[in-house]
């Protein structure tokens, strides 16, 4: 039993790598769409019609309503934020107080900050996460995210011949983001004790420079 739940505990460990580059992935998208927005709202000589900010908003709203999707994607052969939680929700006993504890040694005051970051995760003191912390996040994914994956069924991966009312909106996409990257924070603490992780990057570089130069040098 024992051999068997650390397969499943490192399976998972695994699958967070991608679950994290692929939603930091949709984050980074999202920042760049809001500070280009950003760009053309501060200059009004930018401010006029133009067929080029049409196309970037329709294929920023595409791509991240994918990228969505693919997170909510419970299938057998997914990789997923869903399908990590279903799994997880099925195992209940797999994440526990005893394994949380090792991440902590060689530190001073180990058990302390231990217990204390397990409690906000499992409820004060459990032993191991319990399905209903599992079902909870689950089902917050879902609630979230539903709209967006039926628009991408019926619009985007598909053409569905009946009329699609309401479509969603900017704020339902950075409403589901925003809960994908509280989900992936509260998941890394409790596979690998990494508490107030950022998973926004910090460019390297100026991004922007290129907005500072004429893209079409004068004739």
């Amino acid at each position: 039993m024992a051999t068997r739940n650390l397969s499943l505990f490192n399976k998972w460990n695994r699958w967070l790598d991608l679950i994290y580059a692929d939603i930091q992935g949709l984050l980074v998208n999202q920042h760049i769409f809001r500070e280009v927005q950003a760009i053309v709202k501060a200059n009004p000589k930018l401010q006029i019609p133009s067929s080029f900010y049409e196309w970037m908003g329709v294929s920023y709203a595409a791509s991240i309503a994918v990228g969505i999707r693919r997170q909510l994607d419970a299938g057998f052969r997914s990789v997923s934020l869903a399908r990590l939680l279903m799994e997880m929700r099925q195992h209940p006993g797999i994440i526990t107080r005893r394994r949380f504890r090792s991440f902590y040694r060689g530190h001073p005051v180990a058990k302390q900050f231990s217990d204390g970051d397990f409690d906000r995760l499992a409820g004060r003191g459990k032993n191991h996460v319990g399905i209903g912390i599992f079902k909870t996040d689950l089902s917050r994914l879902k609630h979230t995210g539903q709209r967006l994956r039926r628009f991408v069924n019926k619009r985007i991966a598909h053409f569905d011949r009946r009329k699609f009312k309401n479509p969603p909106t900017y704020k339902e996409v950075d409403q589901c983001l925003e809960v994908m990257e509280t989900l992936l924070k509260k998941y890394v603490l409790m596979f690998r004790a990494e508490a107030h992780v950022n998973i926004l990057p910090t460019w390297q570089y100026d991004w922007k420079a290129i907005f500072r130069v004429p893209w079409i040098p004068p004739a």
